[in-house]
């Protein structure tokens, strides 16, 4: 689709503020949601950035897929998907293309018509023979139809157009009563070339440095309590093993001392006195 000159509605004022957003660099921010053919067969998609009026329109484009790094081309193509139920919507992996394009590449004088070429490609033909289009569709980059419209007085961070639409693919014929071989759901967006802004990492600050630990409170020891009776008298060990001393580091050890003692106990087999004893 041509457009032949300024838009006659447009105001002088409005018409320069236009101009301006032209000599920028503009990316045109293109999707394939879904696609489905009408065939059963193996397909792909390519999509071109071209101005057919201009010889060489390419030179200069810079093409990024998916979130890859940007490379010179002005043509990709989609990966291989298979049709299998006529009209059924599939999805691609390489699905997002991002052309930046440079300076004087969207005019609106007549004699530039900048528009995404997209074209269906079927792959399941003998072996040997190229993939034959099979269909295509024009999408106008600039300048655009009265439907929807674009926004000239968009700023550096804002959209000339942002929405979501449907193309027909046509079959490739020089009939023009061939029916369309598919179609694909899109979504685009045109706007001021805009630099790739770094990965933000989700790791909280300071992420990979040593935590500072803090020290974790003392336990809190028990308080023993002195349960025996007051007026029974303690009782002393009469062992004559030696006396084995223990000293615990300090804060790291508590020792529970058991004592036991019983009256009116049975002599020993060898007949001797049981004594007391201390269990810890």
């Amino acid at each position: 689709m041509a457009f032949r000159g300024p838009e006659p509605w447009v105001s002088a004022s409005l018409l320069s503020q236009r101009l301006k957003a032209e000599e920028k660099t503009l990316d045109l921010e293109f999707e394939v949601l879904s696609v489905g053919f009408n065939e059963a067969g193996r397909y792909a998609l390519r999509l071109s950035a071209e101005n057919p009026l201009q010889v060489g329109s390419g030179a200069g484009v810079q093409l990024q897929v998916n979130d890859g790094d940007p490379f010179p081309a002005c043509s990709a193509v989609t990966d291989v998907i298979e049709q299998q139920e006529p009209g059924q919507s599939l999805t691609l992996t390489r699905s997002k293309f991002i052309f930046t394009l440079p300076k004087g590449f969207c005019k609106n004088d007549g004699q530039h018509d900048a528009q995404l070429h997209v074209e269906a490609l079927r792959l399941d033909e003998p072996s040997g023979r190229a993939a034959q289009r099979v269909g295509e569709a024009i999408f106008p980059i600039y300048p655009r139809p009265d439907q929807p419209r674009m926004n000239p007085k968009a700023q550096d961070h804002e959209d000339l157009y942002r929405y979501c639409g449907n193309l027909a693919l046509l079959r490739a014929s020089v009939d023009p009563t061939a029916r369309h071989c598919g179609s694909l759901a899109y979504s685009v967006a045109f706007h001021v070339h805009r630099d790739p802004q770094p990965p933000i990492s989700d790791s909280p600050p300071g992420a990979g440095q040593p935590e500072l630990m803090s020290p974790c409170p003392e336990p809190q020891l028990p308080r023993l309590q002195n349960t025996e009776d007051p007026e029974e008298p303690l009782v002393t060990s009469q062992s004559t093993e030696p006396e084995i001393g223990h000293l615990s580091p300090s804060k790291k050890e508590t020792i529970m001392v058991t004592l036991h003692g019983a009256t009116n106990l049975p002599a020993c087999k060898d007949g001797s006195e049981p004594w007391p004893y201390v269990v810890v």
